[in-house]
């Protein structure tokens, strides 16, 4: 089939395509179905091909072009196949030679800068989408299922690293630019900090992925809402990282929030960035794992966690650790050890004490009912659901071992997607690469 070089060309091409499929004889409307796909799909590329040299052309700028002082001459058409949403197209475009530099150029790509890729931008949208959810090699397999797309796995990751690089690098240059506060018309009530870390395979070894993420919480009916989450995630030292944070925050104007919250687990990178960085926050410790600090003891003491006596001990200390009456807390655990004679055990004494340390140290961290009433979070399960969706999910698969850039590449994009700022994605796309 020709190019269609205008509207009426168009219309006969499409009755003669439509009367063949009136004429075939299928068993199943699968392969119907599958036919008008491919032929509708064809029509597609055809009119694209035809629209492009209609009203973009190839380029042609005459016989000679000057560029400082430089001749280069029109050398002829030529042809370069590209991937579109509608399939392969091959568009004809003028080319420019220079003897004295022995080098050319495509005018239409100063004009058109995609034209210097294979893969249109609503492609490459596509790649990014898929690959920041699946590998490589599924993203071409769904590619080909799903919009009879055919792209190599090795495009797919140089388009996926060339968009992560992009969004990296503006997050980058935002970190390091100073921010001029714009104070926002929304009312913040209760804003929401959360950190942790999960380990992935890389050629260096295994690294910690640091996480983070923000949202708003309101009371619902029966418990806590979230909503509005942004997410950060870097392989970094912790002060980086929150810078990264620090950033984010203030995206989500951080200042205007009536309350500001920071929760984690025990973790000493999470609280010594929260007191830099956010000094003015209220800290919770996540209420789960310092119960878990209560089983420690109970072990250690009954020398195992699911005795009877030890679960009603269990409980008790875990509800004086709700009400935040470390005091008592710690009165009970020094009582429970009389009681059980167990001052021989130097060792496990000396356990004991360091988890008895660590609940007055962050007392007031620990106000859980307090909290509660308040209308606060006291559990970090939205940050380890974060780790395992934004981090675990895509690259701590069976076999994976990443380059840390592949890693920040896709963590960037995942962290675009899950924080619906899929314009920003776009916008990297139709940029030009520095």
């Amino acid at each position: 089939m020709n190019k269609l070089n205008n509207f009426e060309n168009f219309i006969n091409h499409f009755y003669i395509i439509f009367n063949e499929l009136k004429k075939m004889q299928s068993s199943s409307i699968e392969d119907i179905s599958t036919i008008v796909q491919e032929k509708m799909f064809f029509l597609g590329q055809k009119f694209l091909e035809s629209w492009f040299s209609e009203t973009i052309g190839t380029g042609f700028e005459g016989s000679i072009i000057k560029d400082n002082e430089v001749e280069y001459r029109y050398n002829g058409l030529l042809e370069k196949n590209y991937i579109t949403i509608l399939g392969n197209i091959t568009l004809k475009r003028a080319y420019y030679y220079s003897k004295e530099k022995n080098t050319g150029f495509y005018p239409i790509e100063n004009k058109y800068s995609f034209l210097k890729d294979m893969c249109f931008p609503e492609v490459k949208d596509l790649i990014c989408y898929g690959s920041c959810e699946e590998p490589y090699e599924k993203t071409k397999e769904l590619l080909n299922r799903f919009s009879k797309i055919n792209v190599s796995t090795s495009e797919i990751q140089k388009i996926t690293k060339e968009i992560g690089r992009k969004l990296v690098k503006n997050e980058e240059n935002a970190i390091k630019t100073d921010y001029e506060y714009m104070s926002s018309k929304k009312i913040i009530d209760k804003l929401v900090i959360s950190m942790d870390g999960a380990m992935i395979n890389t050629y260096e070894g295994w690294k910690e992925v640091k996480s983070g993420v923000i949202y708003e919480v309101e009371k619902g009916k029966t418990e806590l809402k979230s909503k509005n989450k942004t997410f950060v995630s870097r392989i970094e030292d912790s002060e980086t990282f929150g810078n990264r944070m620090k950033c984010e925050a203030r995206k989500r104007n951080y200042l205007e929030a009536k309350e500001l919250i920071v929760i984690g687990d025990g973790a000493r990178w999470i609280w010594e960035l929260a007191n830099k960085e956010f000094p003015r926050s209220i800290k919770i410790i996540d209420w789960y794992h310092a119960k878990e600090h209560i089983y420690n003891i109970i072990e250690l003491l009954y020398g195992n966690r699911d005795g009877k006596e030890g679960n009603i001990f269990a409980e008790k200390c875990s509800n004086l650790l709700y009400d935040g009456k470390i005091k008592e807390l710690e009165e009970e655990i020094e009582l429970k050890i009389r009681e059980l004679n167990i001052y021989e055990n130097v060792s496990n004494l000396i356990k004991v004490q360091t988890e008895i340390d660590y609940f007055k140290k962050n007392e007031e961290k620990m106000q859980y009912k307090s909290f509660e009433e308040k209308g606060y979070p006291i559990g970090s399960g939205i940050i380890e659901a974060t780790c395992k969706q934004l981090v675990q999910l895509r690259l701590k698969r069976n076999g994976m071992k990443w380059e840390k850039e592949g890693a920040h590449c896709v963590l960037q994009i995942r962290c675009h997607y899950l924080s619906n700022r899929w314009d920003e994605v776009k916008n990297a796309i139709k940029t030009k690469s520095a």
